[in-house]
């Protein structure tokens, strides 16, 4: 058996330890039977005190490295487990343990309060204001201006394909939009897969890439741009519904390069509200625009498993054509633009609701698999940015996307 390592205990220096504390403890660590009962017996008497937890604890390792050794020496392999060696093994445990948590809100040397503290811009030692601060405490630096990288999401993913374009990032482009509003000189995206605005259309966008589904071929004629759209490619316009058609066998090979090229992909999760293909169970990737979508699809709700599930197949599956692709997911700081629940819900509750879940979402998907970080863009801008918001209150001031995009440098970019 190998020695016991036990972490240095810095703050257990304080209070007495009278009887009944140190038998609640020794009950609360070690499982009932003869090894307790001994401890308790040798440890916890009527007149016995320990001046602070230290010292407590100090008597229960010596307690056990006075019986181990004997122990040990009589044993050999293929016996059972005796009860001293599995009590000594969980009084390890919780040694480290208990100085890991105590020391969680203590700020250690080199490390910045306001990662444990909120920010207070009234504290007397330690004054700092919300507005100065970048809400993260590890870099990951992935990232090169060489490394290909792209990007896919709702509307703030645009911002950030835009960033990354006009900075010099080496973003991957296999197919640029048919026909669109012209707000910059850079595509949108990686390739025409439009703005993607919930979890099940990322899962579709990767099965659409490795070849496993066939979304509904829906062609539909928008009267106010006069051009040509269908239901799972939000704001991507063609001129003719032939253009629209045609389109299709070379867009899913893009989908594939992009994948296949890329080093890193960045997603931003929109929306918890989606409209289902009743037919199919496909799902739209933004809000119906004409009654016709009404009749197709339904509204739902997504439920954390739902969101969860999506973005793990679509991880799986991407992973099966680039086993090296990394992820970098934020939640869009954007707000709802309608909510489908108004008949019991206000628009700006039913946003909270959605990002609060989105979030959630993220941490697990980020905390079970490797090679994927979060990227708390929606916390810089709805908490740490002064004013971010354009005029419609909707959308992000420029000025607002360039302290997200500082962050992200910050945290992803080696160099």
């Amino acid at each position: 058996m190998t020695a016991f390592s036990y972490n240095v205990l810095h703050n257990t220096n304080g209070d007495p330890v009278p009887i009944e504390l140190g038998e609640e403890i020794l009950r609360t660590v070690l499982d009932a039977g003869p090894v307790l009962d001994a401890l308790i017996l040798e440890l916890c008497q009527e007149d016995d005190r320990f001046p602070n937890l230290s010292t407590f604890f100090q008597a229960v390792r010596h307690y056990f490295a006075h019986l181990l050794p004997e122990k040990i020496e009589h044993d050999y392999f293929g016996q059972p487990i005796d009860p001293i060696i599995v009590q000594s093994q969980r009084w390890m445990t919780f040694e480290n343990e208990f100085s890991r948590d105590v020391h969680r809100l203590i700020v250690a040397e080199g490390q910045h309060q306001n990662a444990i503290y909120f920010p207070n811009p009234t504290h007397e030692h330690h004054p700092e204001s919300l507005f100065n601060i970048q809400p993260f405490v590890q870099r990951h630096p992935i990232i090169t201006k060489s490394t290909p990288i792209a990007s896919a999401g709702s509307c703030f993913a645009i911002e950030i394909s835009q960033h990354l374009q006009a900075s010099g990032f080496n973003y991957v482009v296999a197919e640029r939009e048919p026909f669109w509003r012209a707000i910059s000189k850079y595509p949108e995206s990686s390739a025409a897969w439009g703005r993607i605005f919930n979890t099940p259309s990322f899962r579709q966008l990767a099965d659409k890439a490795a070849g496993k589904i066939k979304l509904p071929d829906y062609e539909i004629y928008n009267i106010n741009n006069e051009c040509w759209e269908e239901p799972f490619r939000e704001s991507v316009f063609y001129k003719s519904k032939k253009d629209l058609i045609d389109s299709r066998v070379p867009h899913n090979v893009a989908c594939r390069q992009v994948f296949k090229k890329a080093d890193v992909m960045i997603i931003t999760l929109g929306l918890n509200e989606a409209w289902q293909h009743k037919r199919t169970g496909y799902f739209a990737s933004n809000n119906p625009t004409f009654a016709s979508y009404y009749a197709l699809f339904r509204h739902r709700v997504l439920s954390y498993q739902e969101n969860l599930d999506a973005l793990n197949n679509m991880i799986d599956t991407l992973r099966s054509i680039n086993p090296a692709l990394k992820f970098i997911v934020s939640v869009s700081p954007i707000p709802f633009l309608a909510t489908g629940l108004s008949d019991h819900t206000h628009v700006v509750v039913a946003n909270s609701r959605s990002k609060a879940m989105l979030q959630t979402v993220a941490e697990e998907f980020v905390r079970t698999h490797d090679g994927v970080y979060y990227f708390p863009s929606y916390e810089m801008v709805t908490n740490c940015i002064e004013n971010p918001w354009a005029a419609d209150q909707r959308h992000v001031k420029p000025e607002a996307v360039a302290k997200v995009m500082q962050m992200f440098e910050e945290m992803f970019v080696a160099d």
